[in-house]
């Protein structure tokens, strides 16, 4: 006696070989997504925005320090170093209630009136794992 197929109408079978097939396919679509969204910057963190202003001010003026932080935020703590030996003269701290800083701060800092040269405010940033740096010029006709 032959056994009679018990298949719903209008349903094939699927080969195992098809599945795998379906399967592969997806896999590589969603790999070469996820890789042109890099290629494109779609998938990049957002970066963090350094700036002091002005660029060049008179020994004993103020500079406005302003930060927006990336994705991953910065440090809370910012240094204020001669850019000709590297120096840190200055060390301060944003106020954001953590060591790890995600909102945009802006302070003004009075530059010391004994200061002369192209110095810069470094910040780490933990978005790119490194320093970020924004450059300004005191002038001194004192010395």
């Amino acid at each position: 006696m032959k056994k009679k197929e018990t298949s719903m109408p209008g349903v094939q079978k699927k080969d195992p070989k098809t599945l795998v097939i379906g399967f592969l396919i997806i896999t590589i679509i969603i790999i070469l997504a996820y890789t042109f969204g890099n290629i494109t910057g779609a998938n990049v963190n957002e970066q963090t925005m350094l700036e002091v202003n002005p660029k060049v001010v008179t020994a004993g003026d103020l500079i406005k320090i302003s930060i927006k932080p990336g994705t991953d935020g910065i440090n809370r703590i910012y240094r204020i170093c001669e850019a000709e030996n590297d120096m840190c003269r200055v060390r301060y701290s944003f106020k954001c209630g953590e060591y790890k800083c995600k909102q945009i701060h802006s302070v003004e800092y009075k530059t010391s009136s004994s200061w002369d040269g192209i110095y810069y405010i470094k910040i780490f940033d933990y978005t790119n794992e490194r320093w970020e740096k924004a450059y300004f010029t005191v002038l001194n006709d004192q010395i």
